[in-house]
């Protein structure tokens, strides 16, 4: 056969160029990320991974959020669980996945437990400091309700699936009154009153979620602390 130079040259060429396309795809697909994150249902009792094989155990709660978590790696992030823990025959299955976007830089990611038992729905807020300074109230509606409440004096409205802020003039730690209420088609209905506590050095995360609890409102209140500041 003979050598045709211009084939060669030719076929060279579009390899190159397949290669740097892959390479830009694959670019593309890995991100260098920070991230926390938080269950809105349960702790998750066993711990999670970022890789099929090694790195850090994580450890997701329902009350706090997890220390800062450095990733590199594909996009989306796959998270792991060990199958078998203790055993010899240990493998890493998947248990949930989530897609960064462009212009993601602090978020937190929400756990929630999927239909398939030990599986994860996995969204996401912005956490930056910026959106929720110290002194705040970050409020997020995850129910069905119509929500208004009044936090000190301060009013404020979440509709279903959005998030409202409130933040807390007083320059030292007080106690707040709140109170949460759903615009019905009679009229308000009371869901919730309590005190709640506030410090300019902290800023507060309220996660409503919706609860099979009647008496409650059907709704349950999660109140999350992060401190950001010191007086």
């Amino acid at each position: 056969m003979k050598f045709n130079i211009k084939s060669h040259i030719y076929l060279s060429t579009v390899f190159l160029a397949c290669s740097v396309l892959c390479a830009s795809a694959q670019l593309e697909d890995a991100v260098n990320i920070t991230f926390r994150c938080i269950s809105l249902d349960s702790p998750i009792r066993v711990n999670l991974y970022t890789q099929l094989e090694g790195g850090e155990p994580i450890r997701i709660y329902a009350n706090s959020r997890t220390n800062w978590i450095k990733y590199s790696g594909p996009n989306p992030i796959v998270f792991y669980r060990d199958s078998n823990p203790t055993g010899e025959q240990n493998v890493r299955v998947p248990v949930g996945q989530f897609a960064f976007s462009k212009g993601m830089d602090t978020p937190l990611l929400l756990f929630t437990q999927s239909e398939v038992k030990g599986h994860y729905r996995i969204t996401s807020i912005d956490d930056d400091l910026e959106v929720a300074p110290a002194g705040s109230y970050r409020i997020f509606n995850f129910t069905q309700k119509d929500i208004a409440g009044i936090v000190g004096s301060q009013r404020f409205r979440a509709t279903p699936g959005d998030s409202a802020l409130v933040r807390n003039a007083e320059d030292e730690a007080v106690e707040v009154s709140v109170r949460l209420a759903e615009n019905a088609e009679d009229g308000p209905e009371r869901l919730y009153a309590a005190t709640w506590t506030y410090s300019p050095d902290f800023r507060y995360l309220i996660f409503i979620v919706p609860t099979g609890d009647r008496t409650r409102g059907n709704i349950k209140i999660r109140k999350i602390t992060d401190i950001v500041a010191e007086s």
